[in-house]
């Protein structure tokens, strides 16, 4: 497995991997297995959150928000 750059962060009592995905080091088929391994505590490195850093034509960047589990929130 590739190694893959991440920041932890906390904010408001909760945790959250943050990775930048503008260059596509995480793959999209594989997303939702990939956030709840990482998110898994004492097994990984264990958050309450995923965030994903991505591109985009009209802004600076967009983020997508996930839960532990791979799923993703309404909002």
């Amino acid at each position: 497995m590739d190694q893959i750059a991440f920041y932890k962060m906390s904010g408001s009592g909760n945790d959250f991997i943050i990775i930048d995905n503008r260059n596509r080091v995480v793959d999209e088929g594989d997303l939702q297995d990939f956030i709840a391994k990482v998110c898994r505590r004492k097994m990984s490195v264990g958050a309450d959150g995923f965030i994903l850093v991505e591109g985009s034509e009209n802004v600076d960047f967009k983020w997508r928000f996930f839960n532990s589990d791979g799923s993703q929130p309404e909002m």
